[in-house]
């Protein structure tokens, strides 16, 4: 090598060191300028994610180390969509136009009168023009909270949406917190007491079938919070999409009491079991449609509109109901023999909870057993969880979940680890017994897992 050489090669290494110096420095201030702490809400920073992902991940971790579990964590409809449902969508598959921000008219429609007749009203109470079509009600949920000028009440145990809406949106919240004794159930004078401590506008969300209670309010709890909210400037936000699972013909909304200032909110999710087609409503009293024009506008600049093959064959779905309920009502039997099964199961083995009336959950108390379970470490829901997680397979998710105390050692368990369409294929009226519900034998052939992980949760209790 010459001296040109070495000079040029000693050259290019210097330009080199102080390009790489050069590079390195842009890359710190990229990292600077483009990260968490410079680019994300303070706010939003501290949401935590959903707490079902994170116990899916700890499941799969213990499948991969070939262990059963029975996953009692998601609560998802474990019955399929009807088969009249995938052949009418398959006949609307093709329509690729823009619906309308608000859902297609004849949708609208056919909620409108559906709703007014299940609020035991006339068939025309409702109007098209007081629907909103969403992608699924959760969105419908947000937006309402994006446009509200108000603080929103939430009565816990509560699913786990409502409150992170209101934390993601820095809306002010108030909690109601219900217990075992008044069986998880808002009461008109604790009510009374909350609205009368806020200025200005509330809206208060009531959701009946609860999710993760499975509970539901009465005709006569109904009348009497009615007697409170007409004192007062709430909304009520009504979710019922748990509401045409209820395991009796005795199911009662606060639409039919003080119907001028509630919103229903349901969807297709759990009845149909189309969570997937993502589609839900609301349904506006004329006193509130001051409302839709908002949500109008909040949903033509974020989600469009929802699917309109799917708001096809719901708008089919709706319109004839009766071609379809039998088979939810073979669903309601099967959900409601599974919950009695697994409520002698829970209060022989003395875990506290109440038996749902409908839906697919229990919410489960293990307070009989915190002195026994504190002595093991056990002094919250989470290690509650986590230790019957490792101990017996069995997934549940936490009461901290659904806005309760972390100290407090209770967990939700959706009961909706088994075949829907096996069960529903397998069904016949001579299983079901004179008191209402299926057979042991028939839930244990086809219902297996969902038996046995009741019967592995009791048998983990301290004895």
């Amino acid at each position: 090598m010459n001296l040109n050489e070495k000079l040029n090669e000693k050259v290019n290494e210097k330009l080199n060191e102080k390009l790489n110096e050069k590079l390195n420095e842009n890359e710190k201030e990229i990292k600077t300028i483009f990260n968490t702490k410079n680019w994300v809400k303070n706010h939003i920073q501290k949401i935590k994610m959903s707490s079902t992902l994170e116990m899916n991940m700890k499941m799969k971790k213990l499948e991969d180390q070939g262990k059963k579990v029975y996953k009692f964590g998601f609560g998802q409809s474990p019955f399929p969509i009807p088969e009249k449902m995938i052949e009418n969508i398959k006949e609307n598959v093709h329509e690729n136009a823009y619906p309308p921000v608000e859902g297609i008219k004849e949708l609208r429609q056919t909620i409108a009168k559906f709703e007014s007749i299940q609020k035991k009203q006339d068939p025309t109470f409702y109007s098209e023009n007081n629907v909103i079509i969403g992608t699924g009600s959760k969105i419908n949920m947000f937006n309402l909270m994006t446009i509200a000028n108000c603080t929103v009440i939430v009565v816990t145990p509560a699913w786990v949406s409502y409150a992170k809406h209101t934390e993601i949106l820095d809306l002010p919240i108030e909690y109601i917190h219900t217990s075992f004794e008044d069986n998880y159930k808002l009461k008109p004078q604790i009510l009374q007491e909350k609205l009368s401590k806020i200025n200005g506008n509330a809206l208060l969300v009531i959701n009946s079938p609860n999710n993760p209670t499975g509970l539901s309010y009465s005709k006569q709890e109904i009348e009497e919070l009615s007697v409170v909210l007409k004192k007062h400037p709430v909304i009520v936000l009504a979710d019922e999409i748990y509401s045409l699972l209820s395991f009796d013909n005795d199911y009662h909304s606060i639409a039919e009491f003080c119907p001028e200032r509630t919103i229903i909110s349901s969807g297709i999710s759990k009845t149909f079991g189309a969570g997937g087609w993502r589609l839900g409503y609301f349904v506006f009293p004329e006193e509130l449609t001051f409302l839709i024009q908002p949500m109008k506008i909040i949903t033509s600049h974020t989600f469009s509109a929802a699917n309109l093959p799917v708001q096809f064959t719901t708008k089919f779905a709706y319109s004839n109901f009766e071609q379809f309920q039998e088979e939810i009502n073979k669903s309601i039997i099967i959900l409601r023999s599974i919950a009695n099964f697994g409520y002698k199961t829970f209060t022989k083995a003395k875990i506290r909870t109440i038996f749902p009336n409908g839906g697919f959950y229990f919410y489960i108390d293990f307070e009989n057993f915190r002195t026994s379970l504190e002595s093991n470490n056990i002094k919250d829901c989470d290690s509650l969880c986590e230790h019957i997680l490792q101990d017996a397979n069995v997934a549940l998710l936490a009461a901290n979940s659904f806005d309760r105390d972390i100290n407090e050692l209770a967990a939700r368990l959706a009961f909706v680890n088994f075949d829907g369409k096996l069960v529903l294929d397998n069904f016949s009226y001579e299983y079901v017994q004179k008191d209402g519900f299926l057979s042991d034998s028939f839930l244990r052939e086809f219902c297996s897992e969902t038996i046995e992980g009741f019967e592995k949760l009791a048998d983990w209790v301290p004895k």
